[in-house]
């Protein structure tokens, strides 16, 4: 079965990237032929990092304007001439496809343009299509209190959306989407008012098993640690006063963060909350990690915190888990949904204070980790990469079903 993927498989990217360089790395043991189709950018990314998709694979690069993002809104007309590359990226998508003959395209991410461009591409040639949701449906940060639009452009900006979304609705009724979490359906519902019937994937996520054997905890004394990519709605802004809310209880805390920060106002911003904290070393941030790095660290703490307001199956969860590490983190549905109270011990969203006193009651109790940890262990044996893959790609079934016969498959 030959399949054309829309997708970022990077190994060192975000969260989604990291799956879909997993799962295609993967695909291949389950039948799948995969024909990838990447941003020039992305494909510059893949060749520096060393992936070895780029080897294996049949690889075309497409030049596509990074819409969708207001960040990216430079102007009225800029937006609207970015919304109509779509179409123009769709036929380029279809023309790959029907030269390599596949039978079914796949958007790897939830992005508004890739769902399009794969929805108008095999509508164009009359084959099936899905989108693997990897967050839920919502329009990327127009009114969040973390990326605020000034008024001047939020009004245009909505009615863009509007149109948008009416596409995407229509596009995904057309098929079975495909998501990593429950709460992705749920959060999507929420928002468009509607509901989407998706499959969830089981399981959504994996972690490298092999490779995280194959690390030590690191000697460096870790309390407390957090890594991700560091944004305001991975709650980065909460981790200053945190740590100043456990150094009260505790005055030696060593609280570790690490991830790169996803531009130079967070940093100067977290930056600026730790010093007014007066915390010195007592918060000290260690930079990008590479994965050994990175896993003997996790290993080495006592607890993770993960204050994120913003997800859908937190990677950086699971991993810290399949590490044997406990997690506190803010009881968002993402975390609800997928991790067990007694696995991830959830706190009411934005209290930080009580996520530092969970925090403290772990670090303060041998006990209670070494429990923790067996737990943790035992609740991510089943989340491999490998049973990632094989759930994708058996899920596919569905979405031929589907498109053979849609009024019996809804």
């Amino acid at each position: 079965m030959k399949i054309l993927y829309l997708a970022n498989p990077l190994m060192s990217g975000t969260g989604g990237d990291r799956r879909s360089f997993e799962v295609l790395n993967r695909v291949e043991q389950h039948g799948v032929i995969p024909v990838i189709a990447v941003d020039d950018f992305v494909l510059q990314k893949m060749k520096i990092e060393g992936n070895p998709l780029s080897r294996r694979h049949k690889i075309y690069s497409v030049k596509r304007p990074n819409v969708i993002y207001d960040r990216y809104f430079r102007s009225a007309s800029r937006a609207a001439l970015d919304y109509l590359s779509i179409f123009e990226t769709a036929n380029i998508i279809a023309s790959i496809a029907q030269t390599e003959r596949v039978e079914l395209i796949v958007s790897h991410h939830e992005k508004a343009d890739f769902m399009l461009e794969a929805y108008f591409a095999a509508k164009k040639l009359h084959v099936p299509w899905t989108c693997v949701f990897q967050l839920p449906l919502f329009p990327p940060y127009v009114s969040s209190q973390w990326r605020p639009v000034g008024s001047a452009r939020k009004l245009y900006m909505y009615a863009l959306y509007a149109q948008l979304y009416a596409l995407v609705v229509q596009a995904l009724k057309s098929t079975i989407p495909l998501a990593v979490s429950p709460s992705i359906e749920l959060e999507t519902e929420s928002y468009l008012g509607q509901t989407i019937k998706m499959h969830v994937l089981l399981p959504g996520v994996g972690v490298d098993f092999e490779k995280i054997q194959e690390v030590a905890a690191a000697r460096e004394r870790v309390d407390v640690f957090f890594f991700s990519r560091l944004a305001p709605e991975k709650g980065i802004y909460d981790l200053p006063p945190m740590a100043t809310e456990m150094v009260r209880a505790k005055p030696d805390l060593k609280f570790l963060v690490g991830g790169r920060f996803g531009s130079n106002s967070f940093q100067k911003n977290f930056d600026g909350l730790a010093a007014t904290k007066q915390l010195g070393e007592h918060l000290v941030y260690k930079g990008f990690l590479g994965q050994k790095e990175l896993y003997g660290l996790v290993k080495a703490a006592k607890v993770l915190v993960y204050p994120s307001r913003h997800d859908a199956f937190p990677l950086v969860v699971l991993e810290t888990l399949a590490c044997g590490t406990p997690v506190v983190a803010y009881g968002i549905p993402a975390v609800k949904s997928n991790f067990p109270a007694d696995v991830v011990k959830p706190v009411p969203v934005g209290n930080l204070k009580q996520m530092a006193a969970e925090a403290l009651k772990i670090i303060n109790n041998e006990e209670l980790r070494k429990e923790l940890s067996r737990k943790a262990s035992a609740f991510t044996s089943q989340f491999s990469w490998e049973n990632v893959a094989s759930a994708e790609v058996e899920a596919y079934g569905q979405v031929f079903d589907h498109f053979k016969n849609p009024a019996k498959a809804a």
